[in-house]
């Protein structure tokens, strides 16, 4: 019995070290990006903040390099389920309710996976990557889908919302009911 506790304990204790390894290497990454290029213009810092009675804050970088937007984002205070990322039409995050005409999805496509032949929205940015341990999540992403302040509508992520939401099922109908419970800004700095 004794040799089984001890086991434990240092699987545990290598398992939370391998944890706290991965975070900080996406913590090295978050620096670089905003450590990067500070003089550009085509560099975004989104502050996210909790809504809805939720603890759930964060930040998120948009940077742009030649014609590709890569967004970084460190997410806290998560629980172990599926969180999701999505830019919204506005930067209003007072009173937020979440429904289909919330997203940003200037083509007009059908719900889908980023990159789905049959369509997608291109603010539906994808599931968080959780640490249960920790309570935190990460999210890199890149396309050349979205700009950062160009006369393209159907690509400029200026001025439009960020969210985080919590996805749940009802398991009977299979029907989601979302929850906001974050949002910040996609807006120039001051």
């Amino acid at each position: 019995m004794k040799k089984n506790y001890i086991l434990f304990v240092i699987c545990f204790i290598v398992t939370f070290v391998q944890s706290c390894k991965k975070d900080v290497d996406k913590s090295k990454d978050y620096e670089r990006l905003s450590e990067t290029n500070i003089v550009s213009n085509k560099k975004v810092n989104v502050k996210l903040l909790a809504v809805n009675d939720s603890e759930v804050f964060g930040s998120a970088i948009f940077k742009e390099e030649g014609n590709k937007v890569t967004m970084i984002a460190l997410i806290n205070n998560l629980k172990a389920t599926n969180y999701k990322m999505l830019i919204i039409n506005d930067d209003n995050c007072s009173n937020l309710v979440e429904n289909e005409s919330l997203h940003w999805n200037p083509t007009n496509e059908k719900h889908g996976l980023w990159g789905d032949e049959s369509g997608y929205h291109k603010g539906d940015i994808g599931y968080l990557k959780t640490d249960d341990l920790l309570k935190n999540g990460t999210l890199s992403f890149s396309t050349n889908e979205w700009c950062i302040d160009c006369d393209d509508d159907t690509k400029n992520i200026l001025g439009k919302g960020l969210i985080i939401i919590e996805e749940r099922s009802d398991s009977i109908s299979d029907k989601k009911d979302n929850v906001i419970l974050s949002c910040g800004q996609i807006k120039k700095e001051n």
